[in-house]
């Protein structure tokens, strides 16, 4: 899947040229950020990311709430700027395939999108707790559609922002559904692990979809180190929440953007630059 940002990364990417010495690391979903970002740019997983940017090869990078979760301890330094969009875990099947309820799913085989840890990493998470040990098949998303189709697989996990490209091709060639992922199991999960949300896959966004699906996921979060020049941080912190009507329109993955989402789900400690411009300082 490749989200392109268009006009917030115009603007936010704007603002970081500013700064000819300063670089970004980004997870593979946000390829065209890169593009237009800068010329030194990691284009690997939210943990070689981290990784990158720990070492100070980089000032910036685009992680899910997961992975700062898992790393706070490990990275001391590592500092919030804002909680970009939510990933929702989509639990897909065909519609004749005879499962409404997650509590089916035990002996169904089952794919966990290879191309994502924070897929693999909720489902090991969430599985267990539902005594699930299923065939899985962990392969290309593309790999998963045709064995859905011809019946090799009987549901697909992703966790993605929505909507997501990959998806809405397969909702265009075959006839599927999104079972909810919601209960008291769910909530246990959520309370014991901070990094996880509660929300949903909001109806329209795919065709077929009249009505919200409740799920669970996790934050896309822009992050940095406590190093970082304070008014770097600031200037790009302040374009972010100057263009927020802007950006609300520019794609429907950030349909529910606001000042205070860029605050939900943090997780780290917030650098102070960022705080400033929050703050409207």
């Amino acid at each position: 899947m490749k989200v392109i940002y268009t006009i917030f990364l115009s603007l936010f990417l704007f603002s970081l040229s500013l700064f000819a010495e300063d670089m970004v690391a980004i997870s593979p979903a946000d390829e065209v950020i890169a593009q237009i970002f800068t010329k030194s740019v990691s284009l690997n997983t939210s943990m070689h990311n981290l990784q990158t940017l720990q070492d100070k090869k980089v000032d910036f990078a685009i992680i899910n709430s997961d992975n700062a979760y898992e790393m706070k301890e490990s990275m001391p330094n590592l500092r919030a700027i804002a909680a970009l969009y939510p990933k929702m875990l989509a639990f897909i099947t065909k519609k004749d395939a005879n499962i409404s309820s997650f509590s089916q799913l035990k002996e169904k085989k089952l794919h966990i999108n290879f191309t994502s840890k924070g897929t693999q990493s909720l489902c090991q998470l969430i599985l267990p707790a539902f005594d699930i040990k299923s065939d899985f098949n962990i392969s290309t998303f593309m790999d998963a559609k045709t064995k859905l189709e011809d019946g090799r697989l009987d549901g697909i996990f992703s966790l993605v922002g929505h909507p997501d490209s990959d998806i809405m091709q397969l909702n265009s060639e075959l006839n599927i559904t999104f079972i909810p992922l919601f209960g008291k199991k769910f909530d246990q999960l959520n309370n014991d692990h901070p990094y996880i949300l509660k929300g949903g896959i909001p109806k329209d966004i795919y065709r077929g979809l009249d009505k919200d699906t409740k799920s669970i996921g996790v934050k896309s979060l822009l992050v940095t180190r406590e190093d970082v020049n304070k008014s770097i941080v600031f200037n790009i912190t302040k374009n972010l929440l100057n263009n927020i009507k802007t950006i609300k329109t520019s794609n429907p993955i950030y349909r529910g953007i606001s000042k205070k989402s860029l605050l939900e789900g943090l997780i780290l400690p917030q650098h102070k630059g960022a705080i400033k411009a929050f703050n409207g300082k």
